[in-house]
């Protein structure tokens, strides 16, 4: 039997991204205030003191779109793709999973947090909606590619049902 499962999560904008993107805001401000300004002194330089405030703008614009970002769990049989999807355009592959090679799937803060906090794993990727949020699992794996490594994820219950049904001593829910 094939299983085949989508999710796509939102990630939360922690307190750290709405300082960043308010401290943005106001430098984009201070920034169109002198260019302004100067575009008052020097006439001859319009064109290009334009330039610099669409510039400025687009330049905002573009920093803005890496503060919305979704990751999107495709389960396929015993694999788990994740992918990092920015503004809803841009579209990046963080990681194959495969269930069965997987060392322990649990929930964060649970029973198993010290597998969590293993000194000895030197990558963590956090591809949740938040890693404080209720809900939020931990997988502990190597690939190839990236190594010995946790993912930060937010399973639904068709998830952690087929990760189980593959690896039922790997998965744990408590």
């Amino acid at each position: 039997m094939d299983n085949f499962v989508e999710l796509l999560v939102k990630r939360k904008n922690s307190p750290k991204h709405i300082v960043l993107k308010a401290l943005a805001i106001i430098g984009g401000i201070i920034i169109e205030i002198l260019l302004a300004g100067l575009l008052l002194i020097a006439a001859s330089w319009s064109f290009i003191i334009l330039l610099a405030m669409v510039g400025v703008i687009y330049g905002l614009w573009y920093l803005f779109r890496y503060f919305n970002i979704e990751y999107e769990y495709i389960v396929t049989n015993s694999e788990m793709d994740v992918d990092k999807i920015i503004s809803q355009s841009k579209r990046k592959r963080i990681t194959t999973i495969n269930f069965k090679t997987m060392e322990i799937m649990a929930p964060m803060g649970g029973m198993h947090k010290r597998e969590f906090e293993n000194p000895s794993i030197p990558k963590t990727i956090d591809a949740s909606i938040s890693p404080n949020e209720k809900g939020a699992y931990f997988i502990v794996t190597s690939t190839e590619k990236l190594g010995h490594f946790r993912l930060i994820f937010s399973p639904n219950e068709k998830i952690i049902e087929i990760a189980k049904a593959v690896a039922p001593r790997k998965v744990f829910t408590d």
